[in-house]
């Protein structure tokens, strides 16, 4: 009886003392951010199984040490006790934060030190990073095992954990914290890690093209002096020929008592006055109107020789007319007086 109660005392206590055999040791931000988990020791071998070294800073949380009291919500670790949230919130923060990517997920390597940190991993998200509120995330890259036990030792896996639609991060000194809590279920644990992440990271803001210099402005032409208006063509007047002065009419001879016929003198006729192309409004004369213009000139010039041939003519003609009626006068008075008639 004895040796009976001596065997559950010493079984109670390596049971209370087994300590995680999983370790978050690395997050991975979008940011370019590297941190670790709560209560992780950069000092601890990763390439053994013992119980010490290398499982000294894996931790250990188990809902109801978390109800106890006997360790926080992040759990405990053999090395450092019980993770303290806050303080390692704060120290997270000053360090830097990685952040998740914009789609909402979390990188991070888990190092599984024996076969009861295998996994599946379960996680939740404490949005005020308190720890008093965990929201279910989706674990997208999980650590292979079943039941949480496998045979892999001293080895590290990726574990990527996708945020809720619209998860913020509240928590920490600059209000920008959440934790990322994820544990397997091993009998001896569970296991597991909660690091300290950032919301996904703003867009850095599109620089606004630099305004392009506008060129210098072209001097402006000196303004052209105005055209001198060019008078519209006149057309030259033709000359207006001098009306001819009509020919004298010869006086009428008296008539005899035997007149003669007087001889007709052909009266050359006036030209036709001309008319002046001046009239009216000066306008451009066609090139036919001028033709016409010159043919009437040249008709002028020829009548004009005409009459300088005829009028001589003319004045002799009236001359020997005379001359013959004055020679017939003269006999006619000489019968007369002697009583004589032709």
């Amino acid at each position: 009886m004895l040796y009976t109660h001596a065997f559950i005392a010493l079984f109670a206590s390596l049971v209370t003392t087994v300590h995680g055999h999983g370790a978050i040791v690395a997050v991975t931000g979008a940011n370019g951010v590297t941190s670790t988990a709560m209560g992780i020791d950069p000092s601890t071998p990763r390439d053994g199984t013992r119980r010490r070294p290398f499982q000294q800073d894996s931790s250990i949380i188990r809902d109801e040490e978390i109800e106890s009291g006997e360790a926080s919500p992040c759990g405990r670790t053999l090395v450092g006790g019980v993770n303290q949230i806050a303080s390692s919130v704060d120290e997270a923060s000053s360090a830097g934060l990685p952040s998740m990517s914009a789609n909402g997920q979390i990188t991070m390597t888990l190092h599984q030190v024996n076969g009861d940190g295998a996994g599946p991993y379960t996680c939740d998200i404490s949005t005020d990073a308190t720890g008093t509120n965990f929201v279910p995330a989706t674990v997208v890259t999980n650590v292979p095992g079943e039941n949480s036990r496998s045979r892999a030792r001293a080895q590290a896996f990726p574990l990527v954990v996708q945020a809720a639609a619209g998860t913020t991060c509240t928590g920490g000194p600059n209000g920008d914290a959440c934790i990322v809590r994820c544990r397997n279920s091993a009998r001896a644990g569970p296991f597991g890690e909660a690091p300290a992440a950032a919301p996904p990271a703003a867009p850095a803001p599109v620089a606004a093209p630099a305004p392009v210099a506008a060129p210098p402005a072209a001097e402006a032409p000196a303004a052209a002096a105005p055209a001198a208006e060019v008078p519209a063509a006149v057309a030259p007047a033709a000359e207006v020929p001098a009306a001819s002065a009509p020919a004298a009419s010869a006086p009428a001879a008296s008539a005899p008592a035997a007149s003669v016929p007087a001889a007709e003198v052909p009266v050359a006729e006036s030209p036709a006055a001309v008319q002046s192309p001046v009239a009216g409004t000066f306008k451009l004369a066609t090139r036919e109107e001028v033709d016409d213009e010159e043919d009437d000139v040249e008709d002028f010039d020829d009548m004009k020789k005409r009459e300088v041939v005829e009028e001589p003519v003319a004045k002799r003609a009236v001359h020997d007319h005379l001359e013959r009626k004055r020679m017939l006068s003269s006999r006619i008075v000489a019968k007369a007086k002697r009583n004589q008639w032709i």
